[in-house]
């Protein structure tokens, strides 16, 4: 007998030759190597399991833009991930699934801290995750411009695309620029032909254009005549409206201040012949406001920026007697701007009056060397004023908060040897939450403040050209605490 068996259990039964079992049965497993000669067992190979393998996660990240300000785009990559088939971003770690590639472009369009979910799988579908976060600041900058004439800036705002423009007096009136980091995106400068182009106040129509106004000088003998003007976000000069051109200078109409009424036209505040007026203009600018147009107000000597448009409709600006010793704010009706809703003399030098989100209205000006602020009701009753900050200089101007407002102007002998640009944060009870100041040894001024759209500010001045003892155009933009 020789038999092979393999690995496994066998009944063996063995007979005689008239067929009865000789021995009886026994059950055989390996023990047949021992018991039967010339039996071997061949083992049978066990059967091969693959053992799973789990996934790991891993990302790296890169900025496309090279810098961490918003808005900025990154681009994240799950390649150096192992054992990874699928893949899960989650941008914001809200449960919404944004991309499933390997690698992503992405943009973040607003400042703060951003927290991203990677999630992959393997083709077994085990998971592993990752989380992260992407933080982006608020950008900040402080720059400077000008050129052989001394400059001074107006009024500044921030247009709908981000970028910010600034009009004044100087050899460019006009800048527009970068909200990132504070380039030149485009300038004006003097008209050809023209002995002086004096901007006072600027707007963005809702159309996207720039409106800007002042006056202007040109021809022999020489003529001035106040202008309306509309630029497109260029800067390219589309149309422009001229008052009655007059040879002595008293007696133009000279623009300070324009703001868009509820109607769809342009409400100006302006001078002539040392009287304060108000006119109203067809926002296409196609024709000049006639004579009749011009409501003036004969028992003051003069008026001066801003003309503010209310919530409810009214027209607040400021106007001197005709003696030039006090001001008085003036609230009217846009409708009927003759008519007076109150006047409220003011005794301290003003700088500019907003609308804060209370309804109230705000000063910002200087009083004894004091940078000075007051708050007054809708119906001019005073309900906080004093002097503001720890040094000594003046306001220029103000913003309203969503609580409180920011404030800028210029503080008085730096320990560097000149003024600085002085910023100031209010709370909604008139505390003092942030002071700053911005300069070095040369003298610099603040002119205009706004909060910008990322939550920060933007401030113009003015700064002293080292190399030709002018005044250049200075610019600074912070964070949301007034921090560079």
């Amino acid at each position: 007998m020789n038999s092979r068996f393999q690995l496994g259990s066998y009944v063996l039964s063995l007979f005689d030759s008239d067929g009865k079992k000789y021995l009886p049965t026994i059950l055989i497993g390996l023990i047949l190597l021992i018991l039967i000669p010339n039996c071997s067992l061949d083992p049978i190979p066990a059967p091969t399991i693959e053992e799973e393998i789990p996934p790991t996660v891993c990302y790296t990240i890169e900025s496309v833009t090279n810098d961490t300000v918003a808005p900025s785009t990154f681009q994240i990559s799950a390649t150096c991930s192992e054992n990874a088939s699928s893949y899960k971003w989650d941008i914001g770690n809200d449960g919404t699934i944004e991309y499933s590639t390997e690698t992503i472009s992405h943009t973040f369009e607003e400042p703060g801290t951003y927290s991203i979910k990677l999630n992959v799988e393997n083709s077994e579908g085990t998971s592993e995750e990752i989380s992260f976060e992407v933080q982006l600041k608020i950008p900040t900058f402080s720059v400077s411009y000008g050129g052989d004439e001394s400059e001074s800036p107006a009024a500044a705002i921030q247009l709908s695309d981000g970028s910010y423009v600034m009009v004044g007096h100087g050899e460019n009136r006009i800048y527009r620029l970068n909200e990132k980091n504070g380039n030149v995106l485009a300038s004006f400068g003097l008209p050809q032909g023209k002995a002086a182009f004096w901007l006072e106040d600027v707007i963005e129509s809702p159309q996207g254009d720039i409106i800007v106004c002042g006056f202007e000088q040109s021809g022999q003998p020489l003529l001035s005549y106040g202008v309306i003007t509309k630029f497109d976000s260029s800067l390219n000069l589309i149309t422009q409206l001229e008052t009655e051109k007059k040879t002595n200078f008293i007696e133009m109409n000279w623009f300070f201040s324009i703001v868009l009424k509820t109607t769809g036209s342009y409400e100006l505040l302006g001078t002539s012949s040392g009287r304060p007026f108000l006119v109203s203009v067809s926002p296409t600018f196609n024709q000049a406001p006639p004579a009749n147009a011009y409501t003036y107000f004969t028992e003051y000597g003069g008026a001066f920026r801003p003309l503010l448009h209310t919530k409810d409709g009214k027209l607040l600006f400021f106007a001197r007697n005709n003696n030039d010793q006090e001001s008085y704010l003036i609230k009217t009706s846009e409708s009927a701007p003759s008519s007076f809703e109150w006047t409220k003399e003011i005794d301290f030098s003003i700088g500019n009056i907003v609308e804060g989100s209370n309804g109230n209205y705000a000063i910002a000006g200087q009083s004894n060397g004091q940078p000075y602020f007051m708050e007054m009701n809708p119906s001019s009753t005073v309900v906080f004023e004093g002097a503001i900050a720890s040094r000594a200089g003046s306001f220029s101007d103000l913003d309203p908060l969503e609580s409180g407002y920011a404030l800028c102007g210029t503080a008085t002998s730096n320990t560097k040897g000149g003024d600085d640009l002085l910023m100031v944060i209010l709370d909604d009870n008139f505390q003092l939450i942030h002071e700053e100041t911005f300069g070095d040894e040369f003298d610099q001024t603040g002119s205009t403040i706004i909060q910008t759209h990322d939550g920060g500010f933007f401030m113009t001045g003015s700064t002293r050209n080292p190399n030709n003892a002018s005044q250049d155009y200075y610019f600074v933009k912070t964070d949301s605490e007034g921090r560079l």
